[in-house]
């Protein structure tokens, strides 16, 4: 099976479609050390994505924060009809994170990831949303591609 990363614009090449920002949240994207920079002493900054409906994602990115400043700076929200709900959140202890985070997607088949600086920086880069089996495949597990018929290239 192909791997087909949900996040959209993972290299923040903008403009960006979609987004949430609530609070005092501000985001720019720093050429030099190729990372976003999400910023503020409040808010939350989001990425509203389609995903498959009722199915076991993966959310992975390089992630730097003041850990003792912002334990919790990520966040996801399952979209509902009627009201957003908290599926998943990181909860990190160092500065530096290579995060991931698994979590299943709701009926609705809409998500938001948002971040929160929370007076603090949090910079990311790399943001990968797949399918967990997908993910599981190429990071070890599962049959090389000759046994499954699956030769596509993997990036």
């Amino acid at each position: 099976m192909q791997r087909i990363n949900l996040f959209t614009n993972p290299n923040f090449t903008g403009p960006f479609a979609d987004v949430n920002i609530s609070g005092e949240a501000k985001a720019s994207y720093n050429t030099n050390i190729k990372q976003l920079n999400i910023y503020g002493n409040n808010g939350g900054y989001g990425f509203n994505l389609t995903v498959p409906k009722n199915a076991a994602l993966v959310f992975a990115c390089f992630l730097w924060t003041e850990h003792d400043k912002n334990p919790k700076p990520l966040t996801v929200y399952s979209l509902e009809p009627s009201d957003n709900k908290a599926i998943a959140n990181a909860t990190i202890s160092q500065n530096a994170n290579n995060l991931l985070l698994r979590f299943n997607s709701t009926d609705s088949g809409r998500i938001r990831v948002e971040f929160y600086p929370n007076g603090t920086a949090a910079n990311i880069a790399n943001p990968i949303l797949e399918l967990a089996d997908t993910y599981d495949k190429a990071v070890g597990g599962g049959l090389p591609g000759f046994f499954s018929g699956d030769t596509m290239p993997r990036d």
